[in-house]
């Protein structure tokens, strides 16, 4: 603590701290005199040298309460943060700041006022159950269905001799105005479905299905909306996809040496794939098991404003996806109300703070430190189980500013794991809950 200045804490709760700040009259004297000889340099009145214009003077000119006002404000900009980290308290909230009461002759104290985050005290960590997921084993029908993406990636469109669309050709079609679309026939697809049987030339009438208009009953006083007239659509040009042969060729056009390796690397991927979802499942059933055996309070002023927020971005999605369209519309057609979307979004944030609070009280106690070269392995890793470059995917987090956050994932996973060695997991209800992902590279 500084000589000039004293610090405490007055009154404070799991979620709200208030602090004292009292500075001695020197400090109240010296900072004074240096705003006033600030002004005195600064300022240029005929008669006075540079720097020599009397307190008096600068009184008369821009009233003393102007000296005071601003040296009790570089006093709280100087006192207020190096009192949070004397006291180590770290505000989640903007401190209220106010001028305190029994100030010594001559001094000057305030008091700042905040919410703080609760300290997590965890539970028996070996008392806690949660459930385990398990992986999906990789079939030969998932390894299938991965090559039968990569032959559709590697399709080629060759215009038709007859020019008679089919279901799943690629047809381009004009209307009056001479604008063109493209787009795959399909006879799934009501819409879609009435250009098959065309040929190139010939035109089609596209209508909405009934099933699809829009189904709304008019306000008060409000005309029922005019269902949308039939468009007339010419034919221009008819193509079929045509689908490569699944061979070694195929696999050479997508990277691979060969077939055999293409499917190899394949069910590898969605074994790990597979393997690192039911673990990342698992790892949220303990982390929501411990969250639920903490009775853990958060400042509610904090999480207000992370709930207005996260409420004014979605707000803004919603609008700019709908132009012109009032939020209430926009709501009720989502089955939802302002106070319905506003309570969403609060059972959300407390759930997140609570999870992130948890998290790190776990770091803490399992003392996981991930140093810069085990970091860096990490990342190399992952960015070889997904094909990149691992140097470039380590330059690209870095550059992206995630190499933090990383970090703190990596932490989380570690800290979970090690709560996984002392907790109870039991085999999940359903182990078809775990889901099948696939690897987005397949």
């Amino acid at each position: 603590m500084p000589d000039h200045a004293s610090y405490k804490t007055t009154d404070r709760t799991p979620t709200h701290a208030t602090i004292r700040i009292d500075v001695s009259p020197e400090e109240v004297k010296a900072v004074l005199n240096a705003v006033y000889a600030e002004y005195s340099q600064e300022l240029r009145i005929p008669g006075f040298r540079k720097g020599k214009v009397p307190r008096n003077v600068l009184n008369t000119r821009f009233g003393e309460e102007t000296f005071v006002d601003e040296s009790q404000q570089r006093m709280r900009e100087t006192h207020l943060p190096a009192a949070l980290g004397e006291l180590d308290l770290r505000p989640v909230t903007r401190p209220e700041v106010a001028d305190a009461d029994a100030v010594v002759e001559g001094g000057f104290s305030f008091e700042a006022s905040f919410s703080i985050l609760p300290t997590v005290e965890l539970p028996e960590l070996s008392s806690l159950e949660a459930e385990q997921f398990s992986a999906s084993s990789v079939t030969d029908e998932d390894v299938s269905a991965a090559l039968d993406e990569v032959q559709q990636r590697f399709a080629t469109l060759t215009p038709k001799d007859e020019q008679i669309v089919e279901a799943g050709d690629v047809v381009q079609v004009g209307d009056a105005s001479g604008e063109t679309w493209s787009f795959r026939t399909s006879d799934a697809d009501p819409m879609l479905a009435d250009v098959i049987g065309k040929k190139a030339g010939e035109t089609f009438t596209l209508s909405v299905p009934e099933d699809t208009a829009e189904d709304e009953t008019p306000a008060e006083g409000e005309a029922p909306a005019a269902k949308p007239d039939p468009v007339e659509f010419t034919v221009s040009e008819v193509r079929c996809v045509v689908l490569p042969a699944i061979d070694d060729e195929l696999a050479k056009d997508a990277g691979y040496e060969s077939l055999e390796q293409m499917r190899a690397k394949f069910h590898e991927q969605m074994s790990t794939a597979r393997t690192e979802a039911a673990d990342t499942r698992t790892r949220s059933s303990l982390l929501d098991a411990t969250v639920t055996a903490i009775d853990l309070d958060l400042p509610s002023p904090f999480v207000e404003e992370l709930v207005e927020e996260e409420r004014e971005q979605l707000v803004q999605r919603l609008e700019a996806s709908h132009p012109g369209v009032p939020l209430d519309k926009i709501l009720s057609e989502q089955n939802e109300t302002e106070e319905s979307l506003r309570t969403r979004i609060g059972e959300n944030v407390e759930q997140r703070v609570r999870r992130e609070l948890v998290v790190q009280a776990l770091i803490d106690h399992f003392e996981i430190e991930i140093s810069e070269e085990a970091l860096t392995e990490a990342a190399e890793l992952d960015a070889t189980r997904r094909g990149e470059n691992p140097m470039r995917y380590v330059a690209r987090l870095k550059a992206d500013d995630h190499w933090d956050s990383y970090r703190n994932a990596l932490a989380q996973d570690q800290a979970l794991d090690r709560l996984a060695e002392i907790a109870t997991l039991r085999p999940a209800a359903d182990a078809s809950d775990a889901p099948d992902a696939t690897d987005d590279e397949a």
